[in-house]
């Protein structure tokens, strides 16, 4: 290692030797005649960083010991060390762009703990696209959209490295699982289908069965079906399930001939999705078919004693050939009888009422064609003196409180009879509350009242005699509330916020603003839901605000303080008004954020700037640079601006940094006084710079060369020395220091030795290539006095691979005839890339789909046939891919949709359509009229196949034309993708093509201020241009649109007041233009200023 020299003053030899102490590893001898230190062992830093050694020297007589302190010095002998060897993550797929995934964590043993990120490798190639890495602290992110569809799990391989020279690495897995979200509604297969049912059919028989699909997975992918419209009468029924439409009543076709319903099928996921279909269903009647009776039951009544022949009732079957009717059973004593061709019943016997007075026939009709038996109908006769037995009340009413037990009397009602009576509940209990005695009428309970689920029955109440006559009555029963719910919060956290200059008794506005209220629900009805709010603090919190008691809204109690409690945050309970009152069992937090108000001018750091400029100079070297703060504003919020003793434009001050730089350095003169302000948007400052101007003398100071070339590489983060400039004429000893006349963020220079290096921010050459650097040398030289020199420097960015190809005319459409043959060019590509050489040079290659039909010219992008067509397929879909040249090709793909043409498919004349149509048009208003025609001269039906869930347009079935069909919105949606459907008449075939509508934004909505009313104070001294208030307003439209204009309107009886003031028409400052004079004129009103 070294040598350590000892000498003795007795001129005899000496002894040399470690101490131990320092040395207890034993990584360290010495030469015991020499003095010289070895290494005996391998050091390292990791484990040890400096030795403290005992050198003794001894000649026999005397000792001296001295101390050494080795210091060892790192190197790059450990590699990161990842801290997991597999990272997992989870993320769902409709996770935003930029979202962090997760974070991977690595560390270095070495002295340089610095690491680098990157993603090294992908399993699947669109991987790549989809996540990216913070190269410094490893957080991974999305920086494209998931498809769980397409991509279900990601496997990345990331690497980290470190700084050394050369650079160790080591890598790590991370698996990422994308989670399935509910981005696909379902989807039926066709837009309408049709089925048939006979009017005979069985109630539950099976019609059709619809089906769906969604591209989802899980619960987001599990249907359930409904039927949501057409369901006349309820007549079907659709199993949630399976989707088996079935009957659910009998059918009539004389009153319901066709059915159209409209199935939904929606998913599961959250929000749910979905899709309609519609379904014509036809009522028909079978030539075999049994008859069908129009009633199933039939009554009349008929006096004793009457002649044969007289005429008793009629009945009437329905069927597509002749019928016979006949009399089945309870005629045993052949009193009646029925025509077989009519349905006519009279009387053949002798009708006694002694005898019977109460006959129960059943009735047959047969369909002669089939000689099938049809359905049966009861026919009720009284005979003799009718049941006219009636209820004391046409409409009985009672009242019960609601949670009564079961048997509790609800009230009874009673109906006149010479026979005994039997009571039935008919209709309106399907709840299965109420009971009544069968007896005696008496109503009762039996179930569960809940006044909260039902507060009004309608019950329908049937008596019977014995003779099987009947009378009914309703009975109303009104439950009564008590008060058994607990109030409830909407919500538990409410946020509001309020300007610190609000006054007393102010609202406190959401961030939509409007009003702040606490809001509660309560089941129970009228006292029982009468809430009360109080707060629950009695602290500062219930000084500085108020919660209105009958309606929860928040309101300000006393004066606000932005600096002393930015934030307040108090709790509010919520009773009811019942007996007892109930309270609810949580609280609602209440937050309220109070709005700093501008009420302080920016100041600069200084009244005066003093600068002085060295002639020549050159455009956009900086002369100054201003600073200026405000306690009430970011220093981002403050605006510099020109004022005065500029007009001939030498200068430029950039409004957001401050900095004063030349703008056109041949109008200088000796000196410049320039006026600055800057303004926080209400209040200002001043400030004023002085330039003295200097021509410098040729000293014989100067570069080496006037003009010096550089390069750097593009997106480098590395810290690199781009030029190192030299000068000439220097004396001995002579003191130099470089300056940057134009500085920026990218580049900086040694003080001292002229080295000019990156500052680590990365170059992007597609938005600057070039840049020019200028240096200044200057010189004290003492007794030589002060000598400069200049020069420029031109940094040049170098290309490299950072832009992927892209393609131009998308999307990609196309048709080719079945009869195509091979060699035929079915569509041009062209991709362009933004690097240049070899990075911007564009190669295609067919990545997916059908590559033994399709090829495609690497260099060209035609996209060629190989081979004839087959007749099996009328579409395809290939991948296609553009590939840079650069060393790691970066890539772009793109779908090419083919459709193949048969001589019977219609042809459109173009295979994707654009239009618009601004959003104001009326119905009916002509969007686009699409054409196609038939190889066969046939006539051809139109229709929208997809993209038109809602109906939003209209189409005409004979000329393809796409009208307006229902009221626009270009803010709720701006684009539709409708899919047009051209059909053969005569052999169906049909055609698809895609037509983009893109609604244009039109003025429909008024600008909006965001306050309705504003105050000022202002003392009558204010100097003319003072600003008064700031007003905003905003507009929903968008472009010229949405710009917005200000002005004023006067209201006063008095006088015109907008003589005083003006407002700037694009900010909404309002200033004064007048003197101002308190006893003439105290108040002025002035209308909201006008927004156009």
């Amino acid at each position: 290692m070294t040598k350590y020299p000892a000498a003795s003053s007795t001129g005899e030899g000496f002894l040399v030797g470690l101490g131990s102490g320092g040395n207890s590893g034993e990584e360290f001898m010495v030469g015991r005649d020499t003095g010289s230190i070895f290494l005996a062992k391998q050091l390292d830093w990791e484990t040890q960083r400096e030795y403290n050694l005992s050198i003794r020297v001894s000649d026999g007589l005397f000792d001296s010991v001295a101390q050494i302190l080795v210091i060892v010095t790192d190197t790059n002998d450990n590699r990161p060390e990842f801290t997991e060897r597999v990272f997992e993550a989870e993320i769902s797929e409709s996770t935003p762009i930029g979202s962090s995934v997760i974070q991977v964590s690595a560390f270095d043993r070495d002295e340089d703990q610095r690491v680098f990120y990157s993603i090294h490798s992908v399993q699947h190639r669109s991987s790549a696209d989809l996540f990216k890495i913070d190269s410094t602290r490893g957080l991974i992110a999305t920086s494209g959209v998931l498809d769980r569809e397409a991509i279900q799990k990601h496997l990345l391989t990331v690497m980290v490295k470190d700084h050394g020279n050369p650079s160790l690495r080591n890598f790590a897995r991370v698996r990422i699982t994308v989670k399935d979200a509910n981005d696909h509604g379902p989807e039926f297969l066709e837009s309408l289908i049709k089925g048939t049912v006979f009017e005979s059919a069985d109630v539950g028989t099976s019609v059709l069965q619809v089906m769906a699909f969604d591209k989802d997975h899980g619960e987001n992918a599990r249907l359930t079906y409904s039927i949501v419209a057409g369901n006349v009468g309820n007549a079907f029924r659709v199993d949630s399930t399976l989707g088996i439409i079935s009957t659910a009543k009998d059918l009539d076709r004389s009153r319901m001939p066709e059915y159209m319903l409209v199935v939904q099928a929606t998913d599961s996921g959250t929000p749910p999705l979905s899709a309609r279909l519609h379904v014509q269903i036809l009522v028909t009647v079978a030539d075999s078919a049994p008859p069908k009776f129009k009633h199933g039951e039939y009554s009349a009544e008929i006096e004793e004693n009457q002649q044969p022949g007289t005429f008793v009732t009629s009945v009437t079957a329905r069927s597509k050939s002749s019928l016979y009717y006949e009399i089945v059973s309870g005629n045993e004593r052949k009193i009646f009888a029925i025509n077989p061709s009519s349905g006519v019943v009279f009387i053949v016997g002798r009708l006694d009422y002694e005898e019977g007075n109460f006959f129960n026939l059943t009735i047959q009709a047969w369909n002669t064609k089939a000689g099938k038996p049809g359905q049966t109908a009861a026919l009720l006769l009284n005979g003799g003196i009718c049941f006219t037995g009636l209820f004391k009340h046409g409409e009985y009413s009672a009242e019960i409180e609601e949670n009564q037990q079961p048997g509790t009397f609800v009230t009874s009602v009673t109906a006149r009879s010479k026979s005994s009576l039997y009571y039935e509940i008919v209709s309106g209990n399907e709840r299965k509350i109420f009971a009544i005695n069968p007896s005696s009428g008496v109503v009762f309970i039996v179930g569960r009242l809940d006044y909260e689920e039902g507060n009004f029955f309608n019950l329908t109440i049937q008596a019977w005699n014995t003779m099987r006559a009947s009378s009914s009555t309703l009975l109303l029963v009104s439950v009564l509330d008590q008060n058994d719910n607990f109030p409830q919060f909407v919500r538990s956290v409410y946020e509001g916020y309020v300007r610190e200059s609000a006054s007393v008794g102010s609202m406190v506005l959401t961030n939509s603003s409007t009003p702040l209220v606490v809001k509660a629900v309560d089941k129970d009805r009228g006292l029982n839901a009468l809430l009360r709010y109080d707060m629950v603090e009695n602290g500062p919190e219930n000084r500085l605000f108020s919660v209105d008691t009958n309606t929860g809204a928040v309101k300000t109690k006393g004066i606000l303080d932005f600096e002393t409690m930015p934030v307040v945050e108090f709790k509010i309970r919520v009773s009811d008004s019942g007996t007892p009152s109930l309270r609810a069992d949580t609280v609602a937090i209440v937050r309220v954020h109070v709005e700093d108000v501008n009420d302080t001018p920016p100041q600069f750091d200084s009244l005066f700037y003093n600068a002085t400029l060295h002639l020549p100079t050159y455009k956009g070297v900086a002369v100054a640079q201003l600073n200026a703060s405000d306690p009430d504003s970011s220093r981002d919020s403050l605006r510099f601006e020109l004022v005065h003793g500029n007009e001939d434009g030498a200068f430029v001050l950039d409004p957001v940094s401050g900095l004063l730089s030349i703008a056109n350095p041949g109008v200088l003169d000796k000196t410049h006084e320039l006026q600055v302000s800057v303004s926080d948007g209400k209040y200002s400052g001043a400030t004023v710079v002085r330039i003295n101007c200097e021509t410098s003398l040729d000293s014989g100071l100067r570069f080496e060369m006037d003009r010096y070339e550089a390069s750097v590489e593009e997106n480098s983060t590395r810290i690199l020395i781009v030029e190192i400039v030299n000068l000439l004429g220097l004396r001995l000893n002579e003191h130099v220091e470089f300056r940057i006349l134009n500085p920026s963020e990218l580049f900086e220079i040694g003080l001292t030795s002229g080295a000019i290096r990156t500052c680590g921010i990365p170059f992007d050459r597609e938005l600057q290539e070039k840049y020019e650097i200028i240096i200044e040398a200057v010189s004290d030289a003492g007794e030589y006095g002060r000598r400069v020199a200049h020069a420029l420097v031109e940094v040049t960015v170098t290309d490299i691979n950072d832009n992927r190809p892209m393609f131009l005319n998308l999307p990609y459409y196309t048709v080719m005839s079945v009869s195509s043959e091979q060699g035929d060019v079915v569509i041009q590509l062209e991709a362009i890339d933004l690097d240049t050489g070899e990075n911007g040079r564009i190669r295609y290659d067919l990545v997916r789909g059908e590559g033994e039909i399709f090829r495609v010219e690497p260099r060209t992008g035609k996209v060629v046939l190989k081979r004839a067509l087959g007749s099996d397929r009328t579409s395809y879909d290939i991948l296609v891919a553009a590939y840079d040249g650069g060393k790691v090709p970066m890539f772009a793909e793109t779908t090419v949709h083919i459709k193949v043409m048969d001589r019977l498919m219609p042809v459109f004349n173009k295979q994707f359509f654009n239009a618009t149509v601004p959003e104001n048009a009326e119905p009916y208003t002509a969007v686009i009229n699409v054409v196609a025609e038939s190889p066969q001269g046939r006539k051809l039906i139109y229709g929208i196949s997809r993209g038109n869930e809602y109906e939003e347009f209209g189409f005409d079935f004979n000329t393809g034309s796409i009208f307006v069909g229902d009221a626009l919105d270009y803010e709720l949606k701006s684009e539709y993708e409708l899919y047009l459907r051209a059909s053969d008449s005569v052999s169906g075939a049909y055609s698809e093509v895609p037509v983009n509508i893109r609604v244009t934004d039109v003025n429909d909505n008024p600008p909006v201020f965001s306050k309705l009313s504003y105050e000022a104070s202002v003392s009558e001294l204010r100097a003319v241009g003072a600003e008064i208030l700031k007003v905003q307003a905003s507009d929903r439209d968008e472009g010229m649109n949405g710009a917005i204009r200000y002005s004023l309107e006067d209201i006063s009886l008095d006088a015109n007041s907008t003589t005083w003031f003006r407002v700037n028409p694009i900010t909404g400052l309002i200033t004064l233009s007048r003197p101002l004079d308190h006893e003439r004129m105290p108040v002025h009103r002035i209308f909201p200023p006008k927004h156009t």
